[in-house]
Parts: C-alpha cells; sequence; structure tokens
C-alpha cells in the first residue's frame, strides 16, 4: 500500500500541487457543510498570481474574477482557501490554509511576504485558523509558539480564539524523510501554547 506522505511527495514532484489544493479543499468543504450549523457557510475562495520568473519579480495578484492580460515571459499561479462565514452579516469566523509553492516564496519571495501579512490579519481579527503545510520544498513559515514543528517535513496548526485567553494553539507534525529516500511517519503535539513575543515564522 502507498503510504499517503508518498503520495503527497510524488504530487509535489511532478508539479501538479494546485490540482490537488483545490480538489483537497473543495473535498474538506463537502465535509463541513453537513457539520455545519445552517447560519454557517463555508466557500473555497480562489487568487490568480503572475510572477516574472528571470527576477522572481511580482507583476500582479488579482481575483480569479478579473480578466487579466499577462506577458509571455510571466508565469500564474492559482491560491486557494477554504472560509467559514456566518450568516446573515456575512462575518469570516473561521480559515483553512493550505500551503502553496507560491505562498511559501518558492516563486517569489513577495508573495510569501503576502502571505504572512494575510496570516497576521486572520490572529488580529480573531479568525480560527488551520494552517497545513504539506509541501517538503520551502521555507517552515511556523510562528514562534510553535516553531518546535519546524523540525518535521510536514506539519499541521491550529490557531484557536478563545474566551479564556486570546490565543490557543494545537500543532502535530509528521513524515521525515529517511536516508533511503523512503518517508517515515512521525508526531509531535504542541497544547493552547500562548502567543509568543518572537518573530512570525520560523525558517
Amino acid at each position: 500500500m502507498i503510504h499517503g506522505n508518498e503520495i503527497l511527495a510524488k504530487i509535489e514532484a511532478r508539479q501538479l500541487w494546485s490540482n490537488f489544493h483545490k480538489d483537497f479543499l473543495l473535498e474538506v468543504r463537502g465535509f463541513l457543510r453537513q457539520q455545519l450549523p445552517r447560519e454557517y457557510r463555508v466557500f473555497v475562495e480562489s487568487q490568480a498570481v503572475v510572477i516574472s520568473p528571470p527576477l522572481g519579480e511580482h507583476v500582479a495578484s488579482v481575483e480569479m474574477s478579473a480578466s487579466l492580460e499577462v506577458e509571455e515571459n510571466c508565469e500564474t499561479f492559482t491560491t486557494y482557501s477554504l472560509v467559514i462565514r456566518r450568516a446573515p452579516e456575512n462575518r469570516l469566523v473561521a480559515a483553512c490554509e493550505m500551503l502553496s509553492p507560491t505562498n511559501k516564496g518558492l516563486a517569489g519571495k513577495l508573495e510569501e511576504d503576502k502571505y504572512l501579512r494575510k496570516r497576521d490579519l486572520y490572529i488580529e481579527s480573531g479568525v480560527n485558523l488551520l494552517e497545513i503545510d504539506a509541501l517538503l520544498e520551502g521555507d517552515r513559515l511556523l510562528p514562534a509558539s510553535v516553531s518546535g514543528l519546524s523540525r518535521y517535513a510536514r506539519n499541521a496548526w491550529t490557531l484557536l480564539h478563545t474566551k479564556a485567553k486570546p490565543l490557543a494553539r494545537v500543532g502535530m507534525g509528521s513524515a521525515r524523510s529517511s536516508a533511503n529516500g523512503r518517508v517515515e511517519s512521525r508526531g509531535g503535539r504542541h497544547d493552547d501554547a500562548e502567543p509568543g513575543s518572537g518573530p512570525r515564522s520560523s525558517r
């Protein structure tokens, strides 16, 4: 039987992440729609990113609904986010971010910085967040309070806003590559860690 981490590695190596990224979040959306109360709505939102490959220069970032003319020497990428909004005010209450090569900085540093600002905005706005990093390449964009997860090749952590204290974070990590190239599973957990005063990401 093929291990899930081996499948992820093949998807990444064959540069099929954008398709997998979208399909994964759509599956999660379908599951959540069956579980959430009626006043909550689940959406998968997309955004187009245009990169100039020679210098990694950021050209444009637009919503997918807009039409965009792209120069021949530019590359386009699509990023996806799952969000939960509460009716009737349509207030954003939770988000799931599965990191892509683009927002991990593999297509340009500016897009990584843009994602980190977006994550900061989630935190400041009281939005509950699940962040999944299933990519082997790129920086580990972990907040200081869960920086211990950087020793894992893949990780996921949550940020929960509670009445008792401003933030509670839970993190889990898995899948460290072994010397023979196969992927071995590992697990770790950090429960209810207070937000640290250190840097916003661990690289």
